[in-house]
């Protein structure tokens, strides 16, 4: 027969035996009881009988049971079977029934009465009464939600409308289709001295006003040629700087030497230590400390100054702070006012830029006074076109005409040879 083994003692002197080789389960175990207790309904012990026991004096229930022994007792208790026990409801709250009326449409011929039935949800039901006008009853009926008063008017819930409603997507405020992409008239007023028959006047400001126009193309036309040609240079300049970009790059500049960086055979920068009489001593350092400390020191103590002299600066900062006020309402004026002007302009839409077509006027032998012999100028579909694009409709667009990305390959067939 084995030896009954010894419980090992160990000294508890030391919190960390006491704490390893103090057997503490059957406190762990009891706390562990007494939380699964208060969770699960109450501490048991503290419970009265009347709480713990009931007395059931009802039949049994219509589930199916079976006969189960238990061991010790000769009596039989009558228990339902495990599989059929899961099935049965134990919920003490009732469920919710709310019965859907029908419509008998096929009855119903009057649109009206079918939409009045809808609204109302009230059905008339025979009771079986041998009277020529039967009673009439309404089947109950409520809002599961709640969102439906008995007035049959819809009830504002937050909730309901912040969660459950479906609301629409908002819409952005630059996509807003009520409003103008430009507040230029969709028809232009032509000029007066576009008239076949104009005054001289209107004609002559016309002119002057299409003249305008060139020189403004012409001035540039000139400033891009200026800008992109070559500098127009001399003989003798061209000399005197030919031979410095010709030899460019051919010898080796002369490189800056340091102090303490040298160079050893392979090419590479070493540091050259620095030398005893060169290093700081303990007392240097000490006093740069001390006077890094009185610096430091000596400005919080001027900035603490400054803070304890501003409120005598009450008045100033006040005056300063209105007319930053009055900055930034001019500032709004002024940004509110570009806003309205960038109403009138075009704006930039594509990859190319909108550019104003050009004024169609008649010289001064070309006017005929008649609208026989009148010479027509311009195009109404290329007007409406531009007109579009000056008022940020369309895309400014150019003619792309039918070409080949990439040329043909020619090849010589064998046949030929």
């Amino acid at each position: 027969m084995a030896g009954v083994q010894k419980r090992k003692k160990y000294s508890k002197k030391r919190k960390a035996n006491l704490r390893k080789y103090t057997n503490v389960k059957d406190v762990e175990e009891y706390i562990e009881d007494v939380a699964r207790q208060e969770k699960t309904g109450g501490i048991v012990s503290e419970k009265t009988d009347a709480e713990l026991f009931t007395i059931e004096t009802s039949g049994a229930d219509d589930v199916s049971t079976t006969c189960v022994r238990t061991q010790g007792s000769r009596k039989r208790i009558w228990k339902p079977l495990k599989c059929e026990s899961n099935l049965l409801n134990e919920s003490k709250i009732e469920p919710v029934v709310t019965k859907k009326p029908k419509l008998w449409k096929n009855k119903i011929k009057d649109k009206a009465k079918l939409l009045s039935k809808k609204a109302t949800m009230s059905y008339t039901i025979n009771n079986g009464s041998t009277s020529s006008n039967p009673t009439t009853t309404s089947l109950p009926s409520y809002d599961l939600w709640g969102t439906v008063g008995d007035d049959g008017k819809e009830v504002e819930d937050d909730y309901y409308n912040e969660v459950t409603r479906k609301k629409r997507v908002k819409r952005p405020q630059t996509m807003d289709v009520h409003k103008n992409a430009s507040s230029l008239p969709a028809v232009e007023v032509a000029h007066p001295g576009a008239s076949y028959n104009p005054s001289f006047a209107d004609h002559q400001a016309l002119l002057h006003e299409a003249v305008g126009v060139e020189v403004e193309k012409h001035k540039k036309m000139k400033s891009l040629n200026e800008t992109f040609s070559l500098p127009s240079m001399s003989n003798k300049e061209r000399e005197a700087t030919w031979y410095k970009e010709m030899t460019a790059g051919l010898y080796e500049e002369e490189s800056s030497s340091d102090e303490n960086i040298a160079s050893d055979g392979e090419g590479v920068a070493v540091k050259v230590p620095v030398l005893a009489d060169q290093r700081k001593t303990k007392k240097t350092k000490r006093k740069e400390a001390e006077r890094k400390a009185e610096e430091a020191e000596r400005k919080a103590k001027k900035k603490e100054l400054i803070q304890q002299n501003e409120v005598y600066r009450l008045k100033s900062i006040v005056k300063v702070l209105q007319h930053k006020e009055a900055d930034i309402a001019t500032k709004r004026v002024s940004r509110q006012a570009k806003m309205e002007a960038t109403k009138l302009q075009t704006r930039r839409l594509g990859t190319l830029q909108y550019a104003d077509p050009d004024i169609d006027v008649q010289l001064s032998e070309e006017l005929t006074g008649s609208l026989r012999t009148l010479k027509p100028e311009g195009n109404i579909a290329r007007e409406r076109l531009k007109s579009l694009q000056k008022r940020n409709r369309v895309e400014p667009r150019k003619i792309v005409l039918p070409h080949r990305r990439y040329k043909l390959k020619e090849k010589e067939k064998w046949s030929c040879k």
